[in-house]
């Protein structure tokens, strides 16, 4: 008996006979062939060939020669096994799946899940062909991966991450003008991270920041002093909103306003909730009036009018939804000027002079006397400034004119015109002999023109006059020569007198 592996062989058998035996050989196995020797005389042999066994059963069959059998016996395969599908993808929620096993009858096999979340429910063990149902719970977390083993083949189970879908407990509130706090609920699986976040500044998240599956967020509001208003939080991406009822408490604006003396008027703005009512009044109801507004609901304005000031700077107030409005009125306007006058001389010129007035009050500059006297400067202004002019020459008599500036009187007082002096003498010079003597020289000029006379020798004195206005006679001594001839002079009005004496 021979006996070949499962997977195939080749083998020999002799044949011992006689030489004139004849003989032939045969395979009743479909699974045995003879390769050689088919038949034969005397000795000789036979070749055959075992095909690979499929089957997990041992098998024999016989190869006959003439009457004699040879017994061949092979060993069974080995079990071979095929699963379909080799992997599956289930969704979070977890599910079940069915695994085909393809193996030969005999072939036993079993399931075995290699994941704690995977379950083999039913078809395991097996024998040959069969089917292995398999459960998947539900996932809680991230994504992840399983196997499980069968028959010697791995089965590959994906499994996608928990859907992070979350609810809050509220979508929304209402709430009054007054400050509080809240709370809201978190509804998330217990792997999925959340933050919480808010970007009212009146709005202010006192727990629960952050997190991680179920929580909740607390948070406080402060008290609305103005219109209704809507803020939200932003909570694991989802929007709780928080909606305020408007307060009452009123602004203004401006709050303060300056007038000058002359009063005026004025507006204030007042900015409140809808349905917020208001009142204004005035403290100082003998020159400070409310002309509009008194009351109001909501958004306004309120329009007021100040008498004019006879007297010192004053304030005033008005009281408008509870916030002080002051009105500041300057003092009575009065004026003076510094200088009050001016002098000019005949050829003209220019001045100025100072005006004083408290801040709002107004004033002008006229020239009574426009022909001579021209403001260049400061025709008009309020509260303190300046006025500048200019005086035309004067070709007359000495002459007075006015300014009026604000209200007050400016005089400018200018010198007549005086003709330039000439002055000239006759004769120009005078001869006296060595013993002495005097003499006499004609001074002409204008009627207001002066003069002085000066000798420049101390031998000739002026007798008279020393000085005067006008035209004169200018008289002299010469004192007696004792030396040489000699020469001296006598000025006046530019001119030059000149005295020639003989020696002794």
């Amino acid at each position: 008996m021979g006996s070949a592996p499962a997977t195939g062989a080749s083998g020999t058998i002799a044949v011992d006979t006689n030489r004139d035996c004849t003989w032939s050989a045969s395979s009743a196995a479909s699974w045995i062939a003879i390769t050689s020797g088919t038949t034969g005389q005397g000795a000789g042999s036979v070749g055959f060939r075992v095909a690979p066994n499929p089957d997990p059963a041992a098998r024999r069959g016989t190869v006959t020669v003439n009457d004699a059998q040879i017994a061949i016996a092979q060993d069974p395969a080995p079990c071979q096994y095929t699963v379909s599908p080799t992997s599956s993808s289930v969704a979070s929620a977890g599910g079940a799946f069915a695994v085909h096993v393809d193996a030969h009858a005999g072939c036993t096999w079993t399931a075995t899940s290699q994941s704690d979340w995977i379950a083999v429910s039913s078809g395991s063990p097996g024998n040959g062909a069969g089917t292995v149902n398999i459960t998947v719970a539900a996932n809680p977390g991230s994504s992840r991966s399983g196997t499980v083993a069968v028959g010697g083949q791995t089965i590959t189970v994906a499994q996608s991450a928990v859907a992070c879908d979350v609810t809050l407990t509220a979508s929304s509130r209402s709430v009054d003008a007054n400050s509080g706090t809240g709370t809201v609920g978190v509804n998330l699986p217990g792997s999925c991270s959340w933050t919480a976040s808010t970007t009212a500044s009146w709005i202010t998240i006192t727990a629960g920041t952050s997190g991680s599956g179920n929580g909740s967020v607390a948070y406080s509001f402060a008290a609305n002093d103005g219109p209704a208003r809507t803020g939200t939080l932003a909570i694991a991406g989802q929007v709780f909103t928080l909606s305020q009822a408007a307060g009452c408490k009123p602004s203004i604006s401006p709050s303060s306003q300056a007038l000058g003396p002359t009063g005026g008027t004025g507006s204030v703005a007042v900015s409140a909730a809808s349905g917020c009512t208001w009142t204004a009044t005035t403290a100082n109801p003998d020159w400070l009036t409310i002309t509009g507004g008194s009351t109001g609901s909501g958004a306004g304005s309120v329009a007021f009018s100040a008498a004019a000031n006879s007297a010192a700077a004053r304030t005033g107030t008005l009281t408008i939804a509870g916030q002080p409005f002051t009105v500041t009125e300057a003092a009575a306007c009065s004026f003076s000027i510094a200088p009050t006058s001016q002098n000019a001389d005949s050829a003209g010129g220019s001045g100025s002079t100072t005006v004083t007035a408290a801040a709002g009050c107004a004033w002008t500059a006229t020239s009574n006397n426009p022909d001579w006297i021209t403001i260049t400067a400061g025709a008009s202004g309020s509260g303190g400034g300046s006025v500048s002019f200019t005086v035309a020459a004067n070709a007359g008599a000495a002459r007075t004119g006015t300014l009026t500036i604000a209200g007050q009187a400016f005089t400018v007082n200018q010198a007549a015109f005086v003709a330039p002096c000439t002055y000239s003498i006759s004769p120009s010079s005078q001869a006296v002999d060595a013993a002495g003597g005097g003499g006499t020289f004609a001074l002409t000029t204008g009627a207001s023109c002066a003069w002085t006379v000066a000798s420049g020798m101390d031998w000739i004195v002026v007798t008279s006059p020393a000085s005067g206005t006008g035209s004169t006679n200018i008289t002299f001594t010469v004192s007696a020569n004792p030396g040489p001839p000699r020469a001296g002079t006598i000025a006046v009005g530019g001119q030059t007198f000149t005295v020639n004496q003989e020696g002794s």
